[in-house]
């Protein structure tokens, strides 16, 4: 921050920062109004909860993202190593993808397939599953197209069970 006399004079990569953090709060603000909770902002995004039990949240892998064409709803399609020993990477992910066609029905893509190794936090270096994941994601020009597809997402089974 500059300061000239008695005018603040502010650099325009913290105009663009407090952009998109009203953005961001405007946005939350308005998912929290349409029935949403939230479980975390993220770097360009919201991921939202999924509500398990009254006093148990986790992440549900739903995102949403202001966009230049409106809004992106992320969706993460997942299936956990420790559920299916013996198999391979690919069949893996062969699984999340069983799990992501559902999303195509709906106008979402897939844009990223990953291996995410899950850590153990108070052991650093020791690896204690792998979530094999796959995610789809759609554009969307209005925040009441983007709230639709929410709704129809949270109805989504997004995670494999174990067999």
């Amino acid at each position: 921050m500059v300061l000239h006399g008695a005018k603040k004079t502010i650099r325009s990569d913290e105009f663009a920062y407090r952009t998109a953090t009203h953005v961001s709060t405007d946005l939350k603000k308005k998912l929290v109004a349409a029935g949403f909770e939230i479980y975390r902002t993220l770097p360009g995004s919201i991921a939202l909860v999924e509500r398990v039990r009254e006093n148990l949240i986790l992440d549900s892998g739903i995102r949403l993202a202001p966009s230049a064409k409106g809004f992106t709803v992320r969706v993460i399609f997942r299936a956990e190593g420790r559920g299916f020993p013996g198999e391979t990477e690919e069949q893996m992910l062969e699984r999340a993808r069983g799990l992501a066609s559902q999303a195509a029905v709906h106008d979402f893509e897939t844009v990223a397939q990953d291996v995410v190794p899950q850590m153990d936090p108070s052991h650093p270096g020791i690896e204690l599953d792998r979530f094999f994941e796959v995610t789809a994601e759609r554009e969307v020009a209005e925040l009441e197209e983007a709230f639709a597809a929410l709704r129809v997402a949270f109805g989504w089974l997004r995670s494999v069970p174990a067999s």
